[in-house]
């Protein structure tokens, strides 16, 4: 018989190696796993690599299992570990733990962290007279501060950062190196007497300050109606007197930008709340780390000129120590717009927007720290009970979006031609880029490539396949095409259908609502108002789509929503209302006419987007747009006031070939009605949403047994968004929106992916 094992007096020790993946770079993780391991008498060391940190620690098996359990449990808060794998390894004589230099890999980087608004502990120190930090416009920790704006390449290490041309000082190394500090392996740490400084400069570039002065010299300009080009963290922006309407309508004609709302920087929570209704989830948002801006209902205590018939507000609190300190001295609202001219990219070089912006700005604040990537803010909204992201920029992008399933190759995915972004796709899931913008100059096409050159250096080789749109007019479809590498285009709508799949990591049948203001159908028509069912393997169907209408002028209706208004009447017969007919001459309707009869640039559209344009157009609320959505937004700000209604509308579904049509015929012929019966503009509005939300559950409810998917431009309304997900969900229905992937085109890039993952090649992989 054998005898029962002696027990050891002490304990055997273990070797595990643990690799870290997701948000696991820049955000403390190294210092705090440090600590772990010296609480818990572990040595060994931790390291950056590429797409990962990874640790091998040593000590006894129960120690160890504390250790781990700490890592799930206890990460720094700014960390997204997705995934912990570990590994025993032979055990190796080894004293203390160590952070260990970081290296680089032929893998993806996969972890680029964020820009963050100073953490609660960095602004007590920038608020306390006897901190050596205090005032000082570039504190930041491990917790907060610059990440991707000042990143040249990973692994995420100061000398792969612009902060590597600042030495830190004797106080600033000493902080780095002791584990009891809170700035103990802080790549980006600095003080005022290494960090980088500010310089005043006037509208002819020449220097006035160096000192603390300049704010003293910001205010007095801002206070006399002046205008600054102020260099943030992630690039330029111009700010403004927000309660001077004169320097308000100055900013507006130097930024070539009539009438878009513009963004208010506020002190803190307590002054926003004055000019904004904000409930729990809008005031959680505005004080998140990421410190977005946030669209919210105006309690119109500032100019008409901010929001020009807007009834919404875009609100901010500081993202930066820099504004922070801005703030202290102003203490106001302040316009807080991006440093550029209408269309134009954001600009981020000093020389760039010192010529760009000279005849804009006064003043232009400056400092010597490199903007290496630059971030817009980013914008977001409350829709449905949820922070929707609206731009990705600063504190929410790049974007990293898992999957449950992978690419065996690296893809590329360029996106489409408005709200630009670009993404890549490998085995570990899509990364998506910040905002760039509108791809119709040349500025902002060279921004574009500037990115996709950027997210290649992530990449271990040329992409194996290039996504793009199939609208053959699109700069980011030229684009793919000229590069000589295999491409495949994806239908707009489709790719905003799997966009919110992604979001959602969905694998299974699906049915997408992708409602927008227009795209390429594969039938050479402006489609919009999409219904799409997946079967959870390759089969994307169209099933039903709003009844189409004419848009005469093409892109000048599209402008126009008179125009829109008058083709779709055209189609139904039915007599210009009085209101409508106002806004047009007699020559206007001949030529119109004329070309409704011969088909002359007069395209069809299915676009749910376009009818918002109509219904703007019919109630005399909107002729003509002044920027992208003006229409939508004004009838969404009319309806979102109303209570009760007393003018029901309704779309009626019905079947077409071989889809089913939303038609909106029985519905313009009541709306009308009652306008003759003077129900009131806001009452119709309502009633409007009211009707296309009905109008989803509907046709929805031709399709049981799926969830429901919505997506496009069109549910950023928030509004509407609510009353279908409602309605949906009374029905029994399960309901997915987006949240971190932009409904807007913004998000196409990760829907071009996905749809390639999850449909094309995995289809093709069960061939094989």
């Amino acid at each position: 018989m054998m005898s029962a094992p002696v027990p050891l007096p002490y304990p055997v020790p273990q070797r595990l190696r643990i690799t870290l993946t997701g948000t696991v770079q820049g955000v403390g993780m190294r210092p705090f796993i440090q600590r772990m391991a010296d609480a818990s008498g572990l040595t060994g060391w931790v390291r950056n690599e590429a797409d990962a940190v990874v640790v091998e620690v040593q000590g006894a098996e129960e120690d160890l299992h504390r250790f781990l359990a700490a890592l799930r449990d206890d990460a720094p808060p700014a960390a997204r570990i997705e995934r912990i794998e570990t590994s025993n390894e032979v055990v190796i004589p080894t004293e203390g733990f160590s952070i260990s230099a970081g290296t680089s890999s032929a893998t993806p980087a996969l972890s680029i962290p964020h820009d963050t608004a100073p953490c609660a502990d960095c602004l007590c120190e920038f608020h306390d007279p006897d901190n050596r930090r205090f005032h000082y416009p570039f504190i930041s920790c491990t917790q907060c501060g610059p990440r991707w704006s000042v990143l040249r390449a990973m692994p995420y290490d100061r000398a792969n950062t612009s902060f590597a041309r600042l030495p830190p000082c004797a106080a600033c190394q000493a902080e780095y190196t002791s584990p009891a500090e809170r700035r103990f392996h802080h790549q980006t740490i600095s003080c005022p007497a290494c960090g980088p400084t500010l310089t005043l400069l006037d509208a002819g570039g020449l220097h006035i300050t160096r000192s603390a002065a300049v704010w003293s010299q910001i205010v007095t300009t801002l206070a006399a109606g002046g205008i600054v080009a102020f260099k943030s963290v992630g690039g330029y922006q111009l700010l403004a007197d927000a309660t001077n309407e004169a320097a308000i309508a100055r900013l507006r004609a130097g930024k070539r930008r009539p009438a878009k709302p513009f963004a208010v920087l506020f002190a803190d929570l307590a002054q926003a709340a004055t000019h904004c209704w904000l409930d729990a989830l809008e005031q959680t948002a505005l004080c998140s780390a990421a410190r977005p801006v946030v669209i919210a209902r105006s309690r119109h205590e500032l100019p008409a000129g901010v929001a020009p018939g807007n009834g919404n507000i875009g609100a901010m609190l500081p993202p930066s120590a820099l504004h922070e300190a801005l703030m202290l001295a102003w203490r106001g609202p302040l316009i807080a717009t991006s440093g550029n001219v209408s269309r134009a990219p954001l600009y981020f070089k000093d020389e760039h927007a010192m010529e760009a912006l000279h005849g804009i700005a006064d003043l232009f604040l400056q400092h010597d720290l490199p903007v290496v990537h630059p971030l817009d803010d980013s914008v977001v909204r409350v829709i449905d009970g949820q922070a929707v992201t609206l731009r990705p920029g600063r504190g929410l992008a790049p974007l990293r979006v898992p999957l449950p399933v992978g690419s065996e190759h690296w893809l590329l995915a360029v996106g489409g031609q408005q709200k630009s972004t670009v993404a890549v796709a490998t085995p570990k899931g899509i990364y998506a880029s910040p905002y760039i913008g509108e791809l119709d100059n040349t500025a902002t096409l060279d921004r574009f490539t500037a990115t996709v050159d950027t997210f290649s250096e992530f990449a271990p080789s040329r992409p194996g396949r290039i996504m793009h749109d199939m609208h053959p007019d699109y700069a980011s479809t030229e684009w793919a095409l000229a590069q000589g590498n295999a491409t495949a285009g994806v239908q707009h709508h489709i790719a905003h259908f799997f966009s919110v799949l992604a979001e959602h990591g969905h694998t299974g049948p699906a049915l997408g609502v992708c409602w927008d203001g227009n795209g390429l159908g594969d039938d050479g028509m402006l489609w919009g108002g999409e219904c799409f069912v997946w079967d959870g393997a390759h089969r994307v169907d169209r099933v039903a789509h709003l009844r189409p209408f004419p848009l005469p002028g093409g892109e000048k209706a599209i402008r126009e929503p008179r125009l829109q208004a008058l083709g779709l009447l055209s189609l139904m017969g039915m007599e210009v209302p009085a209101t409508l007919a106002a806004s047009l001459s007699a020559s206007e309707r001949h030529n119109i006419s004329i070309m409704l009869q011969r088909r002359i640039n007069t395209p069809f559209t299915t676009s749910v987007g376009r009818l918002f344009d109509v219904v703007a157009a019919l109630l005399g609320v909107c002729h003509r747009q002044r920027y992208e959505a003006d229409a939508a937004m004004q009838l969404e700000c009319l309806a979102e006031g109303v209570d009760s209604l007393g003018a029901p509308l309704s779309f009626t579904v019905e079947a077409h070939e071989d889809r089913l049509w939303l038609n909106w015929q029985p519905m313009i012929v009541d709306l009308l009605a009652y306008q003759r019966a003077g129900v009131l503009a806001a009452e119709l509005s309502a009633a409007f949403h009211n009707a296309l939300a009905s109008g989803i559950v509907e046709i929805a409810a031709r399709f049981q047994g799926v969830p429901v998917f919505l997506s496009g431009g069109v549910f950023q309304n928030r509004l509407l968004t609510s009353l279908a997900a409602e309605g949906l969900r009374h029905a029994g229905r399960r309901v997915f929106s987006h949240q971190r992937v932009p409904p807007n085109d913004s998000g196409l890039a990760v829907g071009q992916l996905y749809y390639q993952m999850a449909c094309v090649e995995a289809h093709a992989a069960g061939v094989a």
